[in-house]
């Protein structure tokens, strides 16, 4: 028995053709929500990464009594004290550098990163 004798069996050009277009509409949803969605992700773990930054700088301040003059750690030196096991490093290769806040009164100094924040005055 041929196709040709039972043209019930499989599916037509058209039928095939709007599976494609429906799956070419997901598509086209949900890559641009899974790219904001990693670029949100990758700045999370960036500011995540800031903030323990900013804490163990702090916590050094704490072991070192407060001392008046004493520079800002780098997160190099942070890791050498044993603040840290590895270095934390930007998702997307950003560098963090400390930025005094020269626009507000006895504010600390902010860690910025080069991608993703930059500290700025008011």
């Amino acid at each position: 028995m041929s196709c040709a004798d039972n043209p019930s069996k499989g599916f037509s050009v058209l039928e095939v053709m709007v599976v494609v277009l429906i799956i070419g509409i997901l598509i086209m949803i949900a890559i641009p929500t899974y790219i904001n969605n990693l670029r949100e992700s990758t700045e999370t773990l960036c500011l995540s990464n800031r903030l323990a930054i900013e804490k163990a700088a702090i916590l050094h301040y704490h072991d070192l009594d407060n001392p008046i003059g004493t520079a800002i750690p780098g997160v190099e030196e942070l890791v050498n004290l044993g603040y840290f096991d590895g270095e934390p490093k930007c998702p997307k290769g950003g560098l963090y550098v400390w930025a005094d806040n020269l626009y507000a009164e006895n504010q600390r100094p902010q860690l910025g990163c080069s991608l993703h924040f930059i500290p700025s005055g008011p």
